[in-house]
């Protein structure tokens, strides 16, 4: 079954394709200049073995080029650090411990490093250079049927089920950085936020840094805390949703709003389109996806998992199973094998009305009348601040987010949260790890704010 981007509505580029890995309270990078890369030319030989021939690609982080091993006069791929980043202890840090965990991490699913060095300054790391697609290019044009989505899927957790033991978690998967080679092998690429359960590690990331890409993120990363291998299991589980889609479960108005999807929602079953076998994928992605990690399974786990989903869409499999089941149902009895007329029939799902009432508390008065009156065209209830039971409250933001979540949550103990004029990410960020129940930057429309409160009354109901 053939299936593209245009089967499905066009979303926002953030809902989409996040173009950035985020971190939250920690240094961001500057735009990329010619500046910030002059230290490296066409011609610079490294350690003495490796000629720069041309730059292959540039991220956040840093820049990655082709360069000509002399000795072995093969091709390599080597990565140097953003100039800007430079002076950042913490990123310098990570940089260094990525070197370290692919020497460590030797795995035919994870990028092989060569040789690591400095040149003026600039640390730089030599790995294999790869052929192939990244399944974010793939999915751009053309979603996977599922069997080679589980397919690909499998052998990403064939690397986690390794890195995992090494007490190595990526906390960065999305398909970005996972490539299917031209010889058909999947590889899990950029180490570069890697995780370890040591004390250095948390020198490293400060308990205030939200770090990762916030569509792929779990919901305890989300919320700031220190990832586990069930973390990767979670984003996992969002790719495998994307692969077979080509687009995220969650839409998004920024990251903010991404976060608290994932905290407070489920992933929507897939589409019709997936094709026979969407039902039990849809249980897998459940499991992958669960809320509380430790309900997740490991990695080990869910290759199992995989194969039991990939018996179920094998054509022998299924027809085996088919015969079985009308074996059995051969030796049931007349009204043991009766149904209801209503038990057979499907139920019409229809998009559940908003429901509840939203109180807008917010200190300019004409802008809480035009919030009342946008939510009130929109046939939204309302209720005035200390008057009735609210199942949202719009709070607007003045002083530390924090102390105003704190203040209405006081004052609506039973209402959802909703922030307003939240100032840029690091502060929206702050906001959905204190309980929003969702925020809105400065400069949000009417439009838009409206919009979302009817989808989260919608979800409440």
């Amino acid at each position: 079954m053939t299936r593209t981007r245009g089967e499905t509505p066009s979303q926002p580029d953030v809902t989409v394709r996040p173009p950035e890995t985020l971190a939250f309270g920690a240094p961001r990078p500057s735009a990329s200049t010619d500046d910030e890369l002059e230290p490296v030319r066409r011609g610079l030989v490294l350690a003495d073995k490796f000629v720069i021939e041309a730059m292959l690609g540039q991220g956040g982080m840093g820049a990655v080029y082709r360069a000509n091993h002399r000795q072995l006069g093969a091709m390599v791929a080597v990565k140097f650090m953003r100039s800007s980043l430079l002076e950042s202890k913490s990123v310098r840090a990570r940089f260094w411990r990525e070197v370290q965990v692919l020497a460590r991490c030797r795995h035919p699913g994870v990028v092989s490093i060569l040789d690591a060095g400095e040149h003026q300054g600039t640390p730089w790391i030599a790995m294999e250079l790869l052929h192939g697609e990244s399944w974010a290019s793939r999915i751009a044009y053309l979603s996977m049927v599922p069997s080679e989505a589980l397919e690909g899927v499998a052998e990403v957790f064939k690397v986690l089920a390794y890195v995992h033991k090494q007490n190595v978690i990526h906390r960065d998967l999305k398909p970005g950085n996972v490539m299917r080679l031209t010889s058909g092998a999947v590889k899990v690429l950029d180490f570069g936020l890697v995780y370890e359960e040591t004390e250095e590690d948390l020198r490293i990331t400060s308990p205030s840094v939200v770090i990762g890409t916030p569509a792929y993120m779990a919901p305890e990363q989300c919320l700031g805390r220190a990832p586990v291998p069930a973390s990767d299991i979670y984003s996992t589980g969002i790719m495998l949703y994307e692969l077979l889609t080509s687009r995220l479960p969650f839409e998004a108005n920024g990251p903010g709003d991404m976060m608290s999807r994932h905290l407070y929602e489920m992933v929507p079953p897939l589409p019709e389109s997936v094709g026979p076998g969407a039902a039990s994928i849809d249980a897998l992605l459940r499991q992958l996806t669960e809320k509380d990690p430790l309900r997740r399974p490991t990695a080990t786990e869910a290759l199992s998992l995989i194969e039991e989903v990939q018996a179920g869409l094998d054509p022998v499999a299924l027809a085996r199973r088919n015969a079985l089941e009308r074996a059995r149902v051969g030796g049931l009895g007349r009204e043991e094998r009766a149904l209801r007329p209503e038990s057979s029939r499907s139920p019409t799902l229809r998009p559940a009305a908003p429901k509840g009432l939203v109180a807008v508390d917010v200190g300019d008065p004409a802008l809480a009348r035009s919030l009342r009156g946008a939510l009130a065209t929109a046939g939204i209830g309302l209720v005035m601040p200390g008057e009735g039971a609210a199942a949202l409250v719009l709070v607007d933001v003045s002083g530390l987010v924090e102390d105003r979540l704190a203040t209405a949550a006081h004052a609506h103990p039973a209402a959802g949260v909703v922030l307003l004029g939240v100032a840029d990410l690091t502060e929206m960020a702050a906001a959905v790890r204190a309980g929003a129940r969702d925020a809105f930057l400065v400069g949000t429309s009417e439009a838009e704010v409206v919009s979302r409160v009817r989808s989260l009354l919608r979800r409440r109901s």
